[in-house]
């Protein structure tokens, strides 16, 4: 978060307002609270010290007359309150605002707040209940990161984007409504979520970001929709739980690193109109038997299927080119079609073989 910091300029009731210094490095935190004004009111800069070691807070709903509208960055950055109580004045929780508050229970985010900030409640490893106002129409990167004690999520209506890291580290997270408005959901998003169980994509999202859904160890079923165009790498790398998927029709690649280490996964069919298989896509998949190929695969990159125990055959197009690496540790059978019939080829022989050797073998019309 960006570092602020106050400068006494008056003083009322033991409560200080101040001017602001954006072009500090850090924040340096008053004994007493810090207000400043906003264009709707004001800006609660930071809850004094004199208060972080309370167990509840309510923060105060006017100043001055005024409404407090916005929770200002890192204001109450590492307090120990178990309960916080926000007034419907406020429409803005800023980045950082409750980042590091480990004992923090719950919290009730009222109908008047819009938007909550980057890393607003990070690392608040007690946060085991969130409850959304109507309102809240953006949810920043990584507000929810590291809250390893959060349920379950229900995402608000007017929300459309899941940012970045936004629950990473959930570690108890077992389920995550997501609404049909939603139309994007970023990079690592849920990553390392290990309770997660199930996955639903809405219908207007059209593409899985890299790492979404990395390291969901529980996972054991993700619905995904025919709109989806593309499915980043490592996005769902290291879901040890997830045994089938259903690819969508639309999508021409399987990245690198897509499936790694999926170790329950048992049988996949790649889609018609997919053309490359990249680096490492399903490395480590050690309980999978079973890989259909469309007509349409032209590459297979190195070490996409290594380490695949249980893969002990597969059928190939005869264009195909195959990374003399691609399936190395694996036991699998490869057989090629072509316009003659078909010929086989052990992976261990495909190892010692060059590219140019195999095209000569296989790759002719």
């Amino acid at each position: 978060a960006v570092g602020i910091h106050a400068s006494q300029v008056g003083n009322n009731n033991g409560v200080t307002i101040t001017s602001i210094d954006r072009e500090k490095k850090e924040k340096v935190m008053p004994k007493k609270t810090v207000y400043e004004p906003n264009e709707t009111g004001y800006l609660l800069v930071a809850y004094g010290t004199d208060h972080k070691e309370e167990s509840q807070i309510q923060i105060p709903d006017t100043y001055e007359g005024k409404p407090v509208t916005a929770i200002g960055e890192q204001a109450f950055y590492g307090f120990a309150m178990q309960s916080v109580q926000i007034p419907e004045t406020v429409t803005e929780i800023q980045n950082s605002a409750f980042a590091g508050c480990k004992n923090l229970e719950s919290v009730v985010i009222p109908d008047s707040v819009e938007r909550i900030g980057g890393g607003a409640f990070m690392d608040c490893s007690a946060l085991s209940e969130v409850v959304f106002g109507e309102k809240v129409s953006a949810i920043e990167g990584e507000v929810f990161k590291n809250c390893s004690s959060l349920k379950t999520v229900q995402i608000p209506a007017l929300v459309t984007e899941i940012r970045g890291n936004c629950f990473e580290g959930c570690g108890s997270l077992e389920t995550v409504e997501l609404h049909d408005n939603i139309t994007s959901i970023h990079g690592y998003a849920f990553r390392e979520c290990t309770s997660l169980r199930e996955i639903v994509i809405p219908p207007k999202v059209t593409e899985i970001r890299g790492n979404c859904f990395e390291g969901c160890s529980s996972l054991k079923t993700v619905k995904l929709h025919d709109n989806i165009t593309v499915i980043h790498g490592h996005a769902f790398r290291k879901c040890s739980s997830l045994q089938e998927i259903n690819l969508p029709p639309r999508i021409t690649e399987i990245r690198g690193n897509t499936f790694e280490l999926c170790s329950s996964l048992q049988t996949i069919v790649i889609p018609d109109g997919v053309y490359r298989i990249a680096a490492h896509a399903f490395y480590g998949c050690s309980s999978l038997s079973s890989v259909t190929f469309p007509d349409s695969i032209l590459t297979i990159g190195s070490s996409a299927f290594r380490k695949c125990s249980k893969l002990y055959s597969v059928t190939l197009p005869s264009r195909t080119q195959v990374d003399e690496r691609a399936f190395k540790e694996s036991p699998t059978i490869i057989t090629y079609k072509t316009k003659e019939g078909v010929s086989s080829r052990s992976s261990v022989d495909i190892m010692n073989k060059s590219m140019k050797e195999l095209e000569s073998l296989y790759f002719h019309d």
